[in-house]
């Protein structure tokens, strides 16, 4: 038995009948045949690689250098739309900022991604006095906010 119903802006279909009964008892049939997924335990990260977060013991990393973030030639004449980037990043325990992500890019029209790219390049060449855990260099997130403000 199937019977639709189509009214304004949506539309409802309801099929039921003993042939979706079967195929679904043949799928749960199938699905037990097979075997289980053997699940894997991911390794334990090191104390190198594990990221701790500022407070506590962990004392804040201090920005070293800082070169200006700039914006693209080719963003110059395109207009702002929303002038907001956020980008992730990890402050090693040398000092440096790797893994740089853009969580939220700045808007431009017409759209512009040579922007987030050029601030992913600048970001990582910032340079930090490490974050420290009771005196040792820890690695420690990064979150850095660009306002783009053309006036």
């Amino acid at each position: 038995m199937a019977a639709s119903v189509a009214s304004g802006l949506g539309l409802l279909i309801v099929v039921s009948g003993l042939a979706g009964c079967r195929a679904q008892t043949e799928q749960q049939a199938a699905a037990a045949q097979k075997p289980e997924p053997k699940l894997s335990v991911a390794p334990a990260l090191s104390p190198k690689d594990k990221v701790f977060q500022v407070g506590g013991d962990v004392s804040p990393p201090r920005v070293l250098a800082k070169p200006e973030q700039l914006i693209p030639k080719s963003c110059m004449n395109r207009q702002v739309t929303n002038g907001l980037g956020i980008y992730e990043a990890v402050i090693t325990e040398t000092g440096s900022v790797a893994s740089v992500r853009t969580l939220k890019a700045p808007g431009f029209s017409p759209p512009c991604p040579e922007a987030a790219a050029e601030a992913i390049q600048s970001i990582s060449k910032w340079k930090y006095e490490p974050a420290r855990l009771k005196g040792t260099p820890v690695r420690v997130p990064l979150t850095v906010t660009q306002i783009i403000d053309v006036r």
